[in-house]
């Protein structure tokens, strides 16, 4: 689980932003602190070295319970002028490296598109950087929304999948025999069909287990369609053949992985 971000200054090591995704720290959020901008600090040194001294970027970081996902990028603050920014983002060891780059990445994205103007203001008066980008926490709801995109962008682009496709629910109360949507692609050819034919589907099973406790979580249909009921969406995969299909299951698996972790962010976020 993502536990928390910060955004760095790559030229001062001043801290801009953090973060925290863990409920009892919940009530700091944003506060920067002296141990806070030792960290920033530090990480801004290790990125330096390795760029100095070893000649490649450092990225990622394991400790036994944790994990720290770096990424940066310079960024034009005015026509002459550059600085780098970082994205320090940590979770728990055992997450999945690429699914923590992502999340920094597109933390990384979203802030300096909002603040390049910012960003050249706060290097001219660096006194005042605390309060300049205080505004982000409303953006971070929308952008861990986003990340189902390039989630099953990357699962839709594996060799074997036909394509994938994300569903969403109504905005009342969940029920997942009710879809309203398509999440990803935002732009299906087929949308209208794929919903009416998938919520048909739900309906029956609904139907056939009506007089039981249970519910459907998942199903296949022939030898390379997956349906498959998560917290907040119903994911439907199409491979090209059996052979795709069996093939792509670690692929699809990470992806539902990845997919509950955005959940669970989106979860948390609205409840702060």
């Amino acid at each position: 689980m993502i536990r928390k971000f910060m955004l760095i200054s790559g030229a001062s090591g001043l801290l801009l932003y953090k973060t925290s995704f863990e409920i009892e720290s919940s009530d700091r959020i944003q506060q920067p602190d002296g141990k806070s901008g030792l960290v920033a600090g530090l990480i801004t040194a290790l990125i330096d070295f390795s760029q100095k001294q070893i000649q490649v970027p450092f990225t990622h970081m394991k400790f036994e319970t944790l994990a720290l996902h770096v990424v940066d990028m310079m960024v034009f603050v005015s026509r002459s002028q550059q600085q780098r920014v970082i994205c320090c983002l940590e979770s728990d060891s055992e997450d999945d490296e690429r699914f923590g780059r992502l999340v920094a990445s597109e933390l990384l994205f979203a802030f300096v598109d909002e603040y390049a103007e910012k960003l050249a203001d706060m290097s001219a008066r660096a006194e005042n950087y605390e309060a300049l980008f205080q505004e982000f926490s409303s953006k971070i709801y929308f952008i861990m929304e986003n990340l189902a995109t390039p989630i099953m962008r990357d699962l839709e682009e594996k060799e074997g999948v036909k394509y994938a496709i994300l569903l969403k629910p109504s905005m009342s109360e969940y029920d997942y025999n009710i879809l309203s949507a398509v999440w990803y692609p935002v732009r299906h050819p087929n949308h209208t069909v794929v919903l009416a034919e998938v919520q048909s589907f739900l309906n029956v099973a609904a139907d056939i287990m009506s007089d039981s406790s249970s519910s459907m979580v998942s199903a296949k249909l022939g030898k390379n369609i997956l349906i498959r009921k998560l917290e907040k969406a119903t994911l439907v995969v199409v491979c090209r053949s059996a052979a795709s299909y069996k093939a792509r299951l670690p692929d699809i698996e990470r992806c539902i992985s990845s997919l509950r972790h955005v959940f669970g962010l989106l979860d948390f976020l609205k409840g702060t």
